[in-house]
């Protein structure tokens, strides 16, 4: 009986340690996404406090966490969607991290400081408006970073055509680019030469955005202005086209329209739309 009843106490003793473990697990799960402060995004507008970063498709991206130092800190965390993406264990080796090769963490600690580097592999379509959160031991410091994903213009084309009064209308296009463009048109000094000189801008650019078909869901776009040739002579435009992003301007696709002779201009040219 003794011995019957002690079997028994060590299956309740033991069912209930592996209940209790994963208990506990819960819990702190559930304490630290709670900490994290997840952040919604309603009537396409961002909450306060989340940082935007652009970042081009088909590249590495990194992300950079920052806070302070203490004897008590011991972790790190960088979560995505709900989920752990790595773990930085600060003092005591590298980093772990859960999405194979998607993801790569990093941490480092000087002066008090840490700083941990998520680096994002390969950025495709489906990180597009990705919230990214790094906390590390109690929440005390936490930042939450959305990623806005961007497509550079792709098989692109520019043309120039004279029209009457001395007026010129440039045009260009991409097949591929998200989300859409903005576009920089130079017009060469007056009289193309062999160095050729792009520095006044032509004004008053419109757009025409086409979707396409697809799961990544990528846009065909068109830029054009009409621009007035003050005198005769031979006229080349230089186009410089960007992925329209949040906050600044990347790298841009550079296009260059064929040569074209205007013979004469009239002085009461109009700069205007197309029609």
């Amino acid at each position: 009986v003794k011995k019957e009843s002690a079997i028994l106490q060590y299956d309740i003793l033991s069912n209930w340690t592996k209940h209790s473990e994963k208990i506990m697990f819960t819990i702190e799960t559930l304490r630290r996404y709670a900490a994290f402060g997840v952040c919604l995004i309603l009537f396409n507008k961002t909450c306060l406090g989340v940082k935007e970063l652009n970042a081009q498709e088909g590249k590495d991206f990194t992300i950079t966490c920052s806070g302070r130092s203490t004897d008590k800190l011991k972790h790190i965390w960088w979560t995505s969607k709900q989920m752990y993406v790595s773990t930085c264990y600060i003092g005591d080796g590298p980093c772990v991290n859960y999405e194979g090769n998607n993801y790569t963490a990093t941490i480092s600690v000087k002066h008090q400081k840490y700083i941990s580097i998520l680096t994002i592999h390969n950025v495709s379509s489906a990180h597009r408006d990705i919230i990214f959160n790094c906390a590390d031991d109690g929440s005390v410091h936490t930042q939450t970073f959305l990623l806005r994903v961007y497509h550079v213009p792709e098989s692109t084309s520019c043309a120039a055509e004279p029209l009457s009064h001395g007026r010129i209308n440039i045009t260009c296009q991409t097949l591929k680019v998200f989300p859409t463009i903005i576009c920089e048109i130079l017009q060469a000094s007056y009289n193309v030469t062999d160095v050729e000189d792009y520095q006044n801008e032509v004004r008053n650019v419109q757009y025409n955005i086409y979707s396409k078909d697809g799961a990544a869901k990528y846009n065909r776009a068109t830029c054009s202005a009409i621009t007035c040739a003050r005198l005769p002579g031979s006229y080349r435009f230089k186009v410089k086209m960007y992925p329209n992003i949040t906050y600044n301007l990347v790298t841009s696709v550079d296009g260059y329209t064929n040569i074209v002779t205007i013979q004469s201009s009239e002085h009461d040219c109009v700069e205007r739309k197309l029609v």
